[in-house]
């Protein structure tokens, strides 16, 4: 989506593609959890909050 966006200058996909962006980090940081990497977790969720909070405020 976003090759298309540049490609044809339409950006009306970029909402769509920041919260797949939004969904795709917190997945990572989950899964990071999941495996006993805490530490590893913080950089995806705190990515997550921001393209949640700046982008859909």
């Amino acid at each position: 989506m976003s090759g298309y966006g540049l490609w044809t200058e339409h950006f009306r996909l970029l909402p769509i593609m920041l919260l797949m962006l939004g969904f795709l980090l917190f997945v990572t940081g989950m899964g990071e959890i999941e495996k006993g990497n805490g530490a590893y977790a913080i950089l995806p969720f705190l990515t997550d909050t921001g393209v949640f909070v700046f982008f859909y405020t």
